[in-house]
């Protein structure tokens, strides 16, 4: 079973649209509904941390950021998605810095190395759509845990991954119509076994 964490954010359902194609059988958790046994009590295969407002270090994803440390004991496949990305990202000791630009519906081209699962079979460069202010520093990357996986043109962030675990992080949004290999994309964080 999927879980996908919702901030409180709309684009929570239009993922979960996506998986339910791939993956029937999810369930969707308010961040505010989750505490420390949600994990026991619900055995995912897999977690998708989703998008949302506020910045990582917020008072109120404390509920979230235990869950992901959870995951990560537990080897449960784990995609975080804009403000997923993030804090998974902070959580391996990366710092979330303000973007030079923010975006709301900007298509960027990014440039993906080919090493994250996420990205198997997919063109090493495509366009895909950003709704965020927030960004990984890119000189806090060099000693977190993670790796970048995907860059835009000009060297922001767009993709993370863990070298060891099925961790993943990715800034932009695969749900949007305008970003391309999304369902794909997501297909391949779901297709990733672990048992």
């Amino acid at each position: 079973m999927l879980l996908i964490i919702d901030h409180y954010d709309s684009f929570s359902a239009m993922i979960a649209d996506y998986c339910r194609a791939i993956m029937p059988k999810y369930c969707m958790l308010k961040t505010d509904q989750i505490n420390s046994t949600t994990l026991a009590e619900i055995n995912p295969s897999h977690i998708i941390i989703g998008p949302g407002p506020g910045h990582p270090s917020d008072i109120e994803l404390i509920a979230t950021k235990e869950l992901i440390r959870q995951a990560i004991k537990r080897n449960i496949p784990l995609l975080g998605i804009c403000l997923g990305h993030q804090l998974i990202a902070e959580i391996y000791g990366a710092r979330i810095v303000t973007a030079k630009q923010i975006c709301h519906g900007i298509i960027s081209k990014i440039i993906h190395d080919q090493n994250s699962t996420i990205f198997n079979k997919l063109p090493s460069s495509f366009e895909v759509t950003r709704y965020h202010s927030l960004l990984i520093d890119n000189a806090s990357i060099i000693d977190s845990e993670v790796q970048v996986s995907a860059e835009t043109n000009d060297g922001e962030i767009m993709a993370i991954h863990h070298p060891k675990l099925s961790i993943y992080g990715i800034q932009f949004h695969p749900e949007s119509v305008t970003s391309q290999y999304g369902k794909e994309l997501l297909k391949n964080f779901l297709s990733i076994r672990t048992k």
